[in-house]
């Protein structure tokens, strides 16, 4: 029974010892980025009336070409940020997160983004929007152009 024992745990070590050779740079893979993604819709200067009565009613759809990165192909994730218009993001608020090219939204779900990004309710006020893309949790970051509703 020792011998077994002795045996396998030999056997463990050896395993564990080769199972971490180095990598060499030849073998990562580097994603950099190329081009940005551009809003599509809503156009600048779209008026939305958020009426609090109707919390189910389709609101906006923000729509936006897929941004580019050189390397190999992968999942994209994007971030629609909304902020205070006129702020440059200080304050980001992001509104959704998704790996498509689409993000709608309900009345509902723009009256609360468009409290959270700190606009009064029952005043008029224009709010930023735009996307940020980027690969895995840290990956560089891309962001679209700019559009004020």
């Amino acid at each position: 029974m020792k011998n077994i024992f002795k045996i396998s745990a030999i056997a463990m070590l050896l395993m564990s010892a080769v199972s971490c050779v180095p990598t060499s740079d030849d073998d990562l893979t580097v994603m950099t980025p190329s081009e940005a993604p551009e809003l599509i819709a809503p156009a600048t200067g779209s008026v939305y009336i958020l009426d609090k009565s109707k919390p189910d009613n389709q609101a906006a759809t923000i729509v936006w070409d897929y941004t580019k990165y050189d390397g190999s192909q992968t999942v994209i994730n994007y971030d629609v940020e909304m902020a205070k218009a006129g702020t440059d993001f200080e304050v980001v608020n992001v509104i959704a997160k998704t790996t498509d090219r689409v993000a709608a939204f309900t009345v509902g779900q723009l009256n609360q983004a468009a409290l959270d990004a700190g606009l009064k309710p029952n005043i008029e006020s224009e709010a930023d929007i735009r996307i940020k893309s980027y690969i895995g949790t840290t990956g560089i970051p891309q962001y679209s152009n700019v559009i004020t509703i």
